[in-house]
């Protein structure tokens, strides 16, 4: 991820620091949703 775009870099150094995977429990379900749409598209955008 990257591809020498400053906001997929941030987005890519941002994303080092994102809680455990087994926590989204602790989130409303709706967020979680959310989340994982948003991970998914910039991650998508950025390869």
């Amino acid at each position: 991820m990257g591809a020498g775009d400053a906001g997929c870099a941030s987005y890519a150094e941002a994303r080092l620091a994102r809680p455990p995977a087994e926590t989204v429990a602790e989130v409303p379900p709706d967020w979680a949703d959310w989340i994982a749409d948003l991970d998914d598209r910039m991650t998508g955008t950025c390869r």
